[in-house]
């Protein structure tokens, strides 16, 4: 869970009650917690992830593709990931970042042999640059598949301003 706070010099102060709340009324007494502080401004904002997902759902519809498969392919594309053998094995980390393994056969079966895992990041855990990158990505794929998201694209202008 993601809960953005404020620090008013002194203190940590968390900004969405509610949230925590119903995070709070899973929880058992003495179960133990994990807690990562970021500042705020280096993660997507609310603004970009729905006007991406605007366009996501946009560009799946046109190509009659499930939303998730085509945000998956397109993720893959960009290469926010780590290969999974290379995780499994311990060459190298994990990652900070939350992901999912995904089998690239399943989403290039002509270039990737069966069983061909890499870890994928997280759109949750991108960074703002991150975010943009998806963006201007998906932007260009939809124009090269001649989807209209003039008003889509229109918006981001204005988020970005």
């Amino acid at each position: 869970m993601v809960v953005e706070c404020r620090y008013t010099g002194r203190n940590i102060v968390p900004q969405e009650q509610e949230k925590i709340r119903l995070f709070k009324n899973g929880l058992v007494e003495g179960e133990r917690l994990m807690m990562t502080l970021d500042r705020m401004e280096d993660y997507r904002t609310k603004a970009q992830q729905g006007l991406l997902h605007e366009l996501l759902g946009r560009y799946a519809r046109a190509e009659g593709e499930a939303l998730d498969s085509a945000k998956i392919r397109l993720k893959v594309d960009l290469g926010h990931y780590l290969p999974g053998d290379k995780l499994l094995s311990g060459e190298i980390d994990a990652p900070s970042w939350r992901g999912r393994f995904i089998d690239l056969h399943t989403v290039y079966p002509h270039y990737y042999g069966e069983r061909t895992f890499v870890f994928l990041r997280s759109e949750a855990d991108y960074t703002k640059r991150m975010e943009n990158e998806f963006i201007d990505y998906v932007i260009s794929v939809c124009g090269e598949s001649g989807v209209d998201i003039d008003d889509i694209v229109k918006q981001l202008q204005e988020a970005r301003e």
